[in-house]
């Protein structure tokens, strides 16, 4: 693998949220790939993958994601993005809040072959979730 590889992994997959296309995004992780995210927890398997990317771009219909970094060592790829958007749709149970979200995050990725086998996503999802407004924060 090489790093025209993981440009091209990062291009399908900011396209794919431009158009809100989970089949796109889902296409680069192999059958039996795991993803590790704070919002979904374990999903396995593409279809479970493309699932959650449906969730996401029906939840926030507005949804941008913006690729920033892509680091590339051996069999892994390494992605910060950020991603902003108006929740317009139910998102994990939450009904539509109409708030506006905005966070960062990597992903830390190991692919064999041409396909993603395993995938771990960082991000403030207390943050996110206090943005939301589904959990409160005192100010300090």
């Amino acid at each position: 693998m090489d790093r025209d590889f993981a440009t091209a992994v990062a291009a399908r997959r900011a396209e794919a949220w431009r158009v809100k296309d989970p089949r796109t995004v889902g296409s680069d992780y192999a059958d039996d790939a795991i993803v590790e995210s704070p919002a979904a927890g374990t999903v396995s398997g593409r279809q479970g993958i493309e699932a959650t990317y449906r969730m996401w771009f029906t939840a926030f219909p507005d949804g941008q994601l913006s690729q920033e970094e892509v680091f590339v060592d051996g069999d892994r790829i390494v992605m910060t993005y950020s991603v902003k958007g108006t929740q317009m749709g139910e998102f994990l149970g939450m009904p539509p809040s109409g708030k506006h979200i905005e966070f960062r995050g990597v992903a830390l990725m190991k692919v064999r072959g041409d396909k993603i086998v395993h995938e771990r996503r960082v991000y403030d999802f207390t943050g996110f979730l206090v943005r939301l407004g589904v959990i409160k924060a005192k100010p300090a």
